[in-house]
């Protein structure tokens, strides 16, 4: 019988099959049993007939109204959007379109299905919001919305449909807060609303609705706490509120609530304790509290709970035990409480649960064994003991729980072996002991295992070598033996596990090559073999699989190049580790043209060229580690081959520029190009939104300014440009994205460690950005030159320089301050007293005798230097600093140069390098030419060569010397060379332990105290061993120091010391060439995935944190010469205030405070010998006048005071001509000193000169007065002879007078061995002898003085030269390159020679052609002769005393 359809529900139905695809429809079969496929083609077709109904379509039996009530079309293929005639289908009472691809809004016309009772159209795609008029179906009941992608909030009209049991709008994007109106859904038993983003609090008005059974809530984003009023729900059974953000405690009115059977409230934020009223739910049948923040102990009540099956209370903070009666759960199916705190010991009882499937117990505090009971209860599927402290071993009779199939024993202390029992597990599929002690080999009757696909026996100490077994297990998916003590080679058979997907055995001990035989794991997806000690080449076809995702063979021992035969086909490659081996040639292109490739990690390698653009045909690239590339220990270079400590230099390493590229790779995160030679500048368009967060670049050559794009970075957390030549300023924001993250990563104090900034050791200046003062992690300071106030309060406080930084360039500056002050207080002090030293030089000259012969003509060699000082002063400090300022504006090395405008330091390029060369070389040209012109005697110049010749050093020796002189020459050689290297050794190692102490981080105000230290040390240390205040240490060895020592000493001590120092300890010059610099350690992090097949079903991350220790390449910074000043200016200038101001002054109080007796106490020790001489020769006379006789005893006083008379005057003669000699070394070792100074540092810095000036001035003066002083002491020696001549007179009167009475008389004078004769011949041979060390010795040592102060200036001017052409090899080189630049430092190093020369060819033309010019024949110094009783040689004075007198007298 067939029923006629009303015209208007005929061609609604039409319309449905037309809009939504009917001709696509899905129709079941057969017809006879579902329906009949719908057709409109035929006009007699009959919808509702009986004997061929459509599909989907019941109708009623009154067909004059709406036969159609009953359409189902769930999955039917039905697509597109529903037509507005289908809501008019009024007689509908069921209508199920679930399971389509139904689009589009829901209607407002949906209000025309008044009749409908049940509409279900879950798993389409409506779009839109509910429709308000949805509240227009008066006698729906059920409603089913779920799946789809409606939005907007749940419609308040809702409220209206009073007839509604069950409501399911599940799985769409509905938000906001549930309406109130729900409540007034009195009927409604299933409320499902989960898998939306509904907010707010749970109504509390849902404990009115007496009828609801089930409230299914989970994962939307509810707050508040759940209301006590659901407790009021008797018929409550299924309560589900997971994973949204519910907090508070447990309400305790929830345990009026007992028909509940499913309680799950996991992933909220629940506090407390489970209440004890949850008790009264006698019929639950399961509870997950899991992931809150739930505390006290395990419910003590657990034992009411006797039908429960499933119990959750894992990763909350409980405490206690385990009970152990919890056997009493004998329905207890699964059982989890991981990542708590429970202690003590695992139950026993859980043995004797007989349907007991799953036990977690996994991340909490147990200790003690496992008990045997577990492993005899005969149902358990998976027990997960991991990550406690249980102890023991893994008892045997394990193998008789044959039904488990997932074993997690990880993270505990076990020790002893696998049972081999374990085989007995026929089911078992995933088996974790990573993470214990076990020992002994690895257990082979694993591979009995035929279910097996997970292992995991990591982190243990396994040894032996890997048994090949295991490679037969079939169905393996996942083997881990990472980081145990394994050994041998890796066995092939592991390429019979076809299906195996990981494969992970890094950190062990396996070593031979990687068996080309894995290239047939045609599946394997993570092969990962790092950090063994495999050999070999990496084999081709391993870089052809085509599943494989990560390929970790870093930290090995791999040679030869990166294969790319078969690279072609690594279309999934996502990371590729090769790190920490020794490869070989260029970084292979074919690698990066793979879309998939996330993370490169090709660290610490042999590579040698550059990296090409194309690495960033790799779009998908996150991660690109390229540290170190030519940095393996098998192509490390040593600049110093013979020495494996020494630095590393880089002749065929990575370098190039950086592709600029690789800052717009949109994936890229991590970029790692630390420790190479790249070089040039970076690309200045880095956008601001770069995705990169770490930027390492740190130990390069990279040049110019940081872009903007980096400084502002809205991504940035880690950057390290540290070990560069970068310039510039930092802006105030800099890195301020970097800085919110650190504060946000610690909101205490804001010093988040979470990033890290180092900038050291480049040339940036000016401020340091506010962003970076309170960053943890930060290292900005050292080797930039940034300013900071007083207080240090704008400088990063946790930089480890923050004590020891010299603030902008307060290193020069502070010292250019006090010789500022020192200078102007020492000028106001001589103007004040200026009177005074006048009196007391012409009271001097007055006590002495005005210069003449031999010391005039010494003074005017002093004021001939002392006029050639006030030349080169004056053009050093006139010259230089308008040079050095003009030059400061237009190639500064730093953007703020702060006062070095001062200094010739600091400028680069080749505009400023010619600036220099220029004015250092007509300094050099003067000097030259000023020391080839004599300054002694007021003669006509002497040879050209002068300056250099050695013959001018010292009186010639004594033609035959005698072997006394033979052995005091060698003991003079000795002394002086043990000198040398004493000299040596203390003055290089003090002023090696300063540099080292300036680099060593001690805080300023040590530093400052160093400095001043070491000055002293140096003014001290010249007057021990030159002659100062003592007579020198080499007087008190009985012999003095040659000229070539003095000199040798001078120049080493003040400019090869401090140069050699910086040279060879400070780490901005050569330090890291004579030693190997600390290494650059660069960590990063790979990860693989593994999934693990146990009751959880879950997957779980390989991560690999690895660290590449790379030693840099030495790199030379051009910031030598600006760091020998900074560190030395300090001691320089202390020095010589020291040496210039405070000594004059001391000087001039003794003085004044003891006057002119000061210069007799070298004499005084001979007037009481000449009284007494005087006093006995009397009392003899006139006993001889009174006796006729003298007695003995009477001569005895006359001749001892004689004698040591004699020894006296032999006494004063060798002090004479010691004093000749020190006299000499002083004006030596001072004007050298002070001239080589003056040219080395003083021309590179010109308040350093002013201060030199000062101290020169000085000497000038002291050695005038030094001159006068021998002078006066020699005169002195005329009025002992007049009085010993008075003497004679009175003793030839006393004979006279008794000479013809007394026979005695005759007696006693014929008796003497001197008789008065002799007396007087005696003294005057010793005066005469006087006479001569005066004439001749003392004048050869001042006559040489001339030439020797020449010849050591003119070493100096070449010292000086070497410090200037280093100056000026960092100007051109930092900009024009090394080999460019070369050419300032020989023509530098060579301009005094060059200008010898030309003066040299200058003399000789001119002595030819008689056309004047410079005299070519010798020096026109007076001949030299030996002294008769003298002998001088190389130096050493040695004199030949005079016969002495009889020790007795004959008997009378």
């Amino acid at each position: 019988m067939a029923y006629m359809l009303p015209t208007e529900q005929w061609f609604a139905l039409q319309d449905l099959y037309i809009n939504n695809g009917g001709d696509g429809w899905f129709w079941r079969t057969p017809y006879s049993s579902f329906g009949y496929p719908w057709n409109f083609s035929d006009p007699n077709a009959t919808p509702c007939s009986s004997s061929e109904p459509w599909q989907g379509l019941a109708c009623t039996s009154d067909c004059a109204s709406d036969p159609c009530e009953h359409l189902d079309l769930s999955f039917n293929d039905l697509s597109g959007q529903l037509p507005q005639s289908f809501w008019t289908l009024r007689g509908l009472s069921y209508a199920d379109l679930s399971f389509n691809d139904l689009t589009g809004p829901l209607s407002e016309a949906i209000s025309g299905l008044i009749s409908v009772q049940k509409l279900i159209l879950k798993e389409n795609h409506f779009t839109s919001t509910i429709p308000p008029s949805i509240g227009s179906l008066p006698t729906i009941e059920d409603l089913d919305l779920s799946v789809n992608h409606l939005s907007g909030p749940l419609p308040s009209a809702i409220g209206q449909l009073r007839s509604l049991l069950t409501m399911d709008v599940s799985g769409n994007h509905l938000h906001l807060s549930l309406p109130q109106s729900i409540c007034n859904l009195s009927s409604l038993s299933t409320l499902t609303l989960n898998y939306n983003a509904f907010t707010g609090r749970i109504p509390s008005c849902l404990g009115d609705m007496a009828a609801l059974t089930s409230v299914v809530a989970f994962k939307n984003r509810l707050t508040g706490t759940i209301p006590p009023e659901l407790g009021q729900l008797q018929r409550l059974s299924h309560f589900d509120v997971s994973t949204n953000q519910l907090t508070g405690a447990i309400p305790s009115a929830l345990g009026n609530a007992t028909n509940i059977t499913v309680a799950l409230w996991k992933e909220n934020y629940l506090h407390g304790s489970v209440p004890a009223s949850l008790s009264r739910w006698s019929m639950v049948d399961s509870v997950d509290l899991s992931s809150n923040l739930l505390t006290g102990v395990f419910p003590p009540f657990i034992c009411q709970w006797i039908g429960i099956q499933s119990l959750g209370l894992a990763d909350n903070r409980l405490t206690g035990t385990l009970p152990n009666d919890v056997d009493c759960l004998q329905a207890l199916q699964f059982f989890t409480v991981s990542g708590n705190l429970f202690h003590g010991t695992v139950p026993a009882g859980f043995g004797s649960i007989p349907n007991l499937q799953s036990i977690d117990l996994t991340s909490n505090a147990l200790t003690g064994t496992i008990p045997d009971e577990l492993w005899l209860q005969g149902e358990l599927e998976n027990v997960a003991l991991g990550f406690n402290s249980l102890t023991g071993t893994v008892s045997p009779t394990i193998g008789q729980l044959q039904t488990l199939l997932h074993l997690n024993l990880a993270g505990n202390h076990l020790h002893g072996t696998v049972p081999p029992s374990l085989s007995n597990c026929s089911f078992l599929s995933s088996l974790r002991f990573d993470d214990n002690a076990l020992t002994g080999t690895t257990p082979a009757s694993l591979s009995d295992l035929a279910s097996m696909a997970d292992v995991d026996l990591s982190h243990n100490l396994f040894t032996g070598t890997l048994a090949p077994e295991f490679g037969e297990i079939a169905l393996l998916l996942y083997f881990d033996l990472s980081f145990n003590d394994l050994t041998g080679t890796l066995p092939a058979a592991f390429a019979n596990a076809h299906i195996v997907a990981g494969l992970y055995l890094t950190n062990n001990h396996f070593d031979g090559t990687v068996p080309s035989a894995f290239a047939n794991m045609a599946y394997v997806r993570d092969l990962v073999l790092s950090d063994n000690l495999l050999t070999g080449t990496i084999p081709a076809a391993l870089l052809g699989l085509k599943y494989v995702e990560v390929l970790n063979l870093g930290g090995n021992e791999l040679v030869g190049s990166i294969p790319t035969a078969k690279m072609a086909n690594l279309h999934r490659l996502q990371s590729l580790v090769l790190s920490s081996n020794r490869l070989t040639g260029t970084l292979p292109a074919p690698l990066f043209a793979h879309s998939s490739l996330r993370v490169v990690l090709l660290a610490s390698n042999c590579f040698s060229g550059g990296v090409e653009a194309s690495v960033c045909a790799a779009v998908a690239l996150e991660q690109l580690i390229l540290d170190g590339l030519h940095s393996a220990p098998t192509c490390e270079q040593r600049a110093l081959p013979w020495d494996r400590s020494s630095g590393v230099v880089v002749r065929h390493g990575v370098g190039g520029t950086i592709p600029a590229c690789l800052f717009a790779m949109p994936q890229l995160r991590v970029l790692h190009l630390g420790g190479n030679s790249f070089s040039g500048r970076l690309p200045p368009d880095v956008s601001t939104q770069s995705g990169l967060r770490e930027l390492v670049l740190a130990g390069n050559r990279l040049t110019g300014t940081v872009p903007q794009g980096v400084w502002m970075s809205a991504n940035l957390r880690d950057v390290d440009l540290s070990l560069n030549r970068l310039q510039g300023t930092l802006p105030a924001t800099a890195l301020q994205a970097l800085a919110q993250a650190a504060s946000a990563a610690n909101d205490t104090d804001g010093n988040g460690t979470a990033t890290m900034v180092r900038l050291q050791n480049n040339q940036f200046s000016g401020a340091v950005p506010s962003t970076l003062w309170r960053l943890a992690n930060v290292t900005v300071l050292e080797g930039n030159l940034f300013a900071c106030n007083r207080a240090r309060s704008d400088i990063p406080a946790h930089d480890p320089d923050y004590d020891a930084y010299s603030c902008g360039s307060d290193a020069t500056n502070a010292a250019l301050i006090t010789f500022t002050v020192a200078t102007a207080l020492s000028l106001c002090l001589l103007s004040v007293a200026w009177a005074t030293p006048r009196l007391w030089l012409a009271q001097f000259y007055a006590e002495t005798r005005p210069p003449s012969g031999v010391y005039a003509s010494v003074e005017t060699s002093v004021w001939a230097y002392d006029r050639w000082t006030r030349e080169l002063l004056a053009a050093v400090v006139v010259g230089g600093l308008a040079l050095y300022s003009a030059l400061s504006v237009v190639a500064p090395t730093y953007d703020v140069q702060f006062v070095w405008s001062v200094s010739g330091i600091y400028l680069q390029g080749t505009w400023a390098a010619v600036g220099l060369w220029l004015f250092w070389w007509a300094l050099a040209a003067w000097s030259t030419w000023r020391l080839c012109e004599p300054f002694a005697h007021g003669d006509a110049p002497s040879s050209a060569s002068a300056p250099l010749s050695s013959s001018a050093s010292a009186p010639s020796p004594s033609p035959s010397p005698s072997s006394a002189a033979a052995s005091t020459a060698l003991r003079h050689r000795l002394v002086n060379a043990t000198f040398v290297v004493v000299n040596v050794v203390v003055v290089g190692g003090i002023n090696a332990a300063y540099v080292s102490a300036v680099q060593a981080g001690f805080p300023a105000g040590v530093l400052l105290f160093l400095s001043f230290l070491l000055s002293v040390f140096k003014m001290l240390w010249n007057y021990a061993l030159m002659g100062g205040w003592d007579g020198g240490v080499a007087g008190s060895l009985g012999t003095t120091l040659s000229d070539a020592t003095v000199v040798s000493l001078c120049l080493f001590n003040n400019l090869v010391a401090p140069f050699l120092a910086e040279l060879l300890v400070s780490p901005s010059c050569f330090l890291y060439v004579v030693s190997q610099a600390p290494a650059l350690h660069f960590s990063y992090t790979s990860s693989a995935e593994n999934h693990i097949f146990d009751f959880q079903d879950y997957s779980y991350t390989v991560v690999v944190d690895s660290s590449v220790a790379v030693v840099p390449p030495f790199h030379y910074s051009y910031q030598c010469s600006s760091a020998l000043l900074a560190d030395y200016a300090y001691v320089f200038v202390f020095r010589y205030l020291l040496s210039g101001v405070v000594e004059p002054m001391v000087v001039w109080g003794l003085y004044v405070y003891d006057g002119p007796q000061l210069f007799q106490r070298a004499l005084r020790p001979l007037l009481p010998l000449l009284w007494k001489l005087q006093d006995n020769a009397a009392a003899a006379l006139e006993t001889l006048a009174q006796t006729g006789g003298v007695a003995a005893g009477d001569t005895d006083g006359l001749v001892e005071a004689y004698a040591q008379f004699d020894e006296s005057l032999a006494a004063l003669e060798r002090g004479v001509l010691g004093r000749a000699h020190r006299l000499r070394q002083k004006w030596v070792s001072r004007m050298v000193t002070d001239a080589s100074m003056l040219l080395g540092f003083g021309a590179v810095f010109p308040p350093l000169a002013v201060v030199i000036g000062v101290s020169m001035c000085k000497d000038t003066l002291d050695l005038r007065l030094s001159l006068g002083r021998l002078q006066g002491i020699v005169a002195r020696h005329a009025l002992y002879v007049q009085r010993w001549e008075a003497a004679q007179a009175r003793l030839g009167r006393a004979s006279a007078l008794f000479g013809g009475a007394a026979t005695t008389a005759t007696t006693v004078a014929a008796s003497w061995s001197y008789t008065d004769d002799d007396v007087a011949a005696g003294l005057r041979q010793q005066w005469a002898r006087l006479q001569t060390v005066q004439q001749r010795v003392v004048g050869e040592e001042l006559a040489a003085l001339d030439a020797v102060v020449r010849r050591g200036i003119w070493h100096g001017l070449c010292l000086s030269v070497c410090i200037w052409a280093f100056v000026l090899f960092d100007t051109a080189a930092a900009t024009g390159g090394d080999t460019a630049s070369a050419w300032v430092v020989v023509t530098m190093v060579a301009s005094p020679h060059v200008v010898w020369a030309a003066l040299w060819l200058w003399a000789r033309r001119g002595a030819g052609d008689g056309r004047g010019g410079w005299s070519s024949s010798s020096s026109r110094a007076t001949p030299k002769t030996p002294v008769a009783a003298a002998t001088v040689e190389d130096g050493a004075v040695e004199l030949t005393p005079l016969p002495a007198p009889s020790a007795t007298l004959p008997s009378l």
